[in-house]
């Protein structure tokens, strides 16, 4: 596989999150090939943790600029000069299919999948378990067009250095099953945008469990347990209410004549958005709005442009139509939520992420100060079943800390065994 198809589901991303450094030697050995690094150990148990997974292409940049960044996020091991020269090595012997975008081409990177051969190889090699590499930088500072930027380090960005060095730590000590382990265990990083007031989440490096559907997270042991999942129900509308003073209203995403879903992030984008044209036209190309309005006819599997386009030839005319509907949808979300009206269309959205993102890290520290290690997914957090009760205690609590009254639902656990 030399080509390059715009049909592609979408693939995995290169992520160099496991330590190569005591595999060196014996995956070079095993892959025959002379004078390897560790980047070249990385990157074939990154293909060989993906093979034995959702076995996706892996995505990764041939450009140089993509490497490009400022010295505190930078990785020995993933330069331009490693990471091309591995994925070149790897397809002239044979071990992976290799799909090469044409230079210059927009929204696809080259990728690559292990063959079966290199996927036998590398299991045999990895004798021993497989542990975390700890991030170069785990606080990360965006620009407006998502390139990470170098920062002055304060007292504050030390702080929270801290403590997801701290929870880093944890989820590596702790002990996880009921799922494949090595592709959904991942050390955080915290990721904030144009300044440390907005943003600020925590992100999983590569994906990881945040990565996985719902139904799939459940499946995940942490600490020979089945996992539950809590969740701050309606959180962005209540934190958003709570800056105001006022209450949120019951069922915040309820809107007569309109799926809850849709509204959910229809409100969403009203909140990040700082235009109302803006909202309108990305609410309109909206997977939930492409579903509401040719119901049946759904495109499924296609996303993006892609799937609007097909919308637009299945009927034709989707393009009015849905921006129509997102027109009144959002003058009904407006009247039904009058007392923060002000609050939309000013981007405030990216404001919220970073109170909901702070919220989420004492909710993390207060866990561990129990020996209880959680994994975050924004707003809600898997925990072993059994604490269930005292991490949803803790996640009220700590939003009350912060003048937010919520409450919480759950997810049920996956029978084992």
């Amino acid at each position: 596989m030399h080509g390059w198809s715009p049909e592609r589901p979408k693939d995995a991303t290169l992520s160099l999150r496991w330590e190569s450094r005591g595999h060196w030697l014996s995956i070079d050995c095993a892959l025959g090939c002379e004078n390897g690094s560790e980047t070249f150990a990385a990157v074939a148990i990154a293909l060989y943790i993906e093979a034995t997974g959702d076995n996706r292409l892996i995505s990764y940049s041939r450009n140089r600029n993509h490497y490009t960044m400022p010295r505190r996020y930078r990785s020995p091991l993933y330069t331009y000069a490693r990471v091309v020269g591995t994925a070149d090595r790897l397809d002239v012997v044979g071990l992976i299919d290799h799909a090469q975008a044409p230079p210059g081409q927009r929204g696809w990177q080259s990728a690559m999948r292990a063959t079966p051969e290199l996927v036998s190889l590398v299991g045999a090699a990895l004798e021993s378990g497989l542990v975390l590499i700890k991030p170069s930088e785990p606080i990360i500072l965006r620009d407006a067009e998502k390139k990470p930027i170098d920062y002055h380090d304060t007292r504050e960005t030390t702080r929270m250095r801290r403590e997801i060095e701290a929870q880093n730590e944890a989820i590596a000590g702790a002990q996880f099953g009921g799922a494949n382990v090595v592709q959904f265990v991942a050390p955080l990083h915290r990721i904030f945008n144009e300044g440390f007031s907005q943003g600020g989440r925590f992100y999983a490096e590569g994906g990881g469990w945040q990565n996985l559907p719902k139904a799939e997270r459940q499946r995940i042991q942490i600490d020979d347990e089945p996992v539950v999942e809590v969740d701050y129900a309606e959180f962005h509308p209540v934190l958003a209410y709570a800056q105001t003073g006022h209450p949120a209203p019951d069922n915040a995403y309820h809107i007569a004549g309109f799926d809850r879903a849709l509204v959910k992030v229809s409100f969403n984008i009203m909140l990040n958005s700082s235009s109302r044209s803006g909202s309108r036209h990305t609410i309109a190309h909206k997977a939930e709005m492409v579903r509401a309005v040719l119901g049946d006819d759904f495109p499924d599997g296609l996303q993006g442009e892609e799937m609007w386009h097909r919308a637009a030839a299945i009927h034709p005319g989707y393009a009015q139509t849905a921006s129509n509907e997102a027109q009144r949808l959002m003058g009904n979300i407006l009247a039904k939520h009058a007392p923060i009206s002000r609050m939309f269309f000013t981007g405030v959205g990216r404001t919220l992420q970073r109170l909901d993102s702070d919220i989420a890290e004492c909710v993390m520290r207060e866990m561990r100060r129990r020996g209880i290690v959680v994994l975050p997914v924004h707003d809600s957090f898997l925990a072993p079943a059994s604490k269930a009760d005292e991490l949803e205690a803790v996640m009220i609590d700590e939003a009350a800390k912060f003048g937010a009254s919520v409450f919480c639902t759950r997810s049920s656990t996956v029978p084992t065994g």
